[in-house]
């Protein structure tokens, strides 16, 4: 295998980046594709693990034989690991808008009906001052529902009667959410700035999660070997949340909300194993 690429390989397109996805096409043939550029064999090295912001990887999740890697831009504050043909962990971490539905909830104290998949209160600090309004009745259950279309991305059918929310960051999701699209509207622009700041103060959760962090291809490793084989094809989700909560929610079979906490904790790799080995 060939050494680390060299400087500038991935394009300045590409290198300053805070997130990436980084994706192992095995059916690519030998050799490598990134950014574009046909750079032959590699092995994924400490320039490119930096470039896509401390995304981690291990030569070992490189098919046999060789294949190919392309960085691409993969949602703000996302970060993909894929294995094609094998199995997969993705890690969505520093989401905006979900983010952001939970820090207009914790503001306005909105009351939002019980769900199993609403979570506690964010965990970022103080937090702005509310706009004193006197809330209307059916403001949490539209809260509600906005957040469950957030957090459950499943295909439903196709809403082609309601106007799109124009000028919200969800348009389709707030739709035929009246009393909830005022309240966005209006605390919508002063998110980003608030969030930009906390996160100047108390960095991202590329910056707390520690350099060098496999623990969850460890932990997948360590299912592996009690099982004596390879594991079988499987697919995981996990969207991070900055929430004072210590509760992991399903959402779907494969697809759970875990607070940031809880990933970065020490408990985390017992976990995964446990779930890994019921898809593996």
């Amino acid at each position: 295998m060939a050494g680390p690429l060299p400087p500038g390989a991935l394009g300045a397109d590409v290198v300053d980046l805070p997130v990436a996805s980084l994706e192992v096409r095995p059916d690519h043939g030998p050799g490598g594709l990134v950014g574009g550029r046909d750079i032959g064999p590699f092995r994924i090295d400490a320039p490119v693990q930096r470039a896509c912001g401390r995304i981690l990887a291990e030569s070992s999740i490189l098919p046999t034989g060789g294949g190919s890697v392309r960085f691409a831009p993969h949602g703000r504050g996302s970060v993909r690991f894929a294995n094609i043909g094998s199995w997969q962990i993705r890690i969505n971490a520093d989401e905006p808008i979900p983010v952001f539905a939970l820090w207009l909830r914790d503001i306005e104290a909105i009351e939002v009906p019980r769900s199993p998949l609403v979570p506690g209160p964010l965990d970022m600090g103080d937090l702005p001052p509310p706009l004193d309004e006197v809330h209307d009745p059916w403001l949490g259950e539209e809260w509600l529902t906005w957040w469950i279309s957030l957090v459950d991305r499943r295909p439903g059918p196709p809403d082609e009667v309601a106007e799109p929310a124009h000028g919200t960051p969800d348009s389709i999701g707030l739709a035929r959410l009246p009393a909830l699209r005022g309240y966005v509207t209006r605390r919508g622009t002063e998110f980003p700035h608030w969030r930009l700041a906390h996160h100047r103060a108390h960095g991202t959760f590329a910056s707390r999660r520690p350099a060098g962090d496999l623990r969850d291809n460890d932990a997948v490793r360590e299912v592996e070997a009690a099982l004596g084989r390879k594991a079988a094809p499987f697919s995981l989700t996990f969207t991070l949340l900055p929430v004072r909560d210590d509760r992991i929610r399903l959402v779907e079979t494969t697809h759970y909300l875990v607070p940031e906490r809880v990933y970065l904790g020490a408990g985390w790799p017992a976990w995964l194993r446990t779930v890994v080995a019921e898809v593996a």
